[in-house]
């Protein structure tokens, strides 16, 4: 036979619940999606960049970055590189690269987007596009959809 519960304890029980429900939601938001750095069937060729070429040397070192055909390209690390839309998705203005916050921000109005080019800060609200980019010896090779 169930006993009935106090009001205290109905009261804790419900807590927990609504605890266990807002950690549950938030900590699929704090895992990093997985950056896959082979190229799949469906990504298409957008570019190769030869870091041997004197036009690229600012992506020969890790905190780099340069706009190439609207893809910001960012030298994360020395073994990493990443591909995001180059333009803010508030007004178009083309984005920077700030190395020592770790991420890309727009100059005219202060959007703020991680790496992954999720928004953080507005006013802009919707993420930028991620391109796949990989880096192999002196060479980056970007890839769409």
């Amino acid at each position: 036979m169930n006993t009935p519960q106090s009001r205290q304890e109905f009261i804790s029980l419900c807590a927990l619940s609504v605890a266990g429900l807002c950690t549950a939601s938030v900590l699929p938001s704090c895992r990093t999606s997985p950056i896959a750095t082979t190229p799949s069937d469906t990504d298409t060729l957008l570019m190769s960049i030869d870091l041997s070429q004197p036009a690229y040397s600012a992506l020969r070192v890790a905190g780099g970055y340069m706009v190439i055909r609207n893809i910001l390209i960012i030298r994360y690390s020395d073994v990493r590189v990443i591909a995001r839309s180059a333009f803010c998705t508030h007004e178009g203005q083309e984005l920077i690269w700030d190395s020592a916050l770790s991420m890309i921000r727009c100059p005219r109005h202060g959007a703020r987007y991680l790496p992954d080019g999720v928004v953080i800060q507005g006013p802009a609200s919707d993420n930028l596009i991620q391109y796949r980019a990989v880096l192999s010896g002196d060479s980056i090779t970007v890839y769409g959809r």
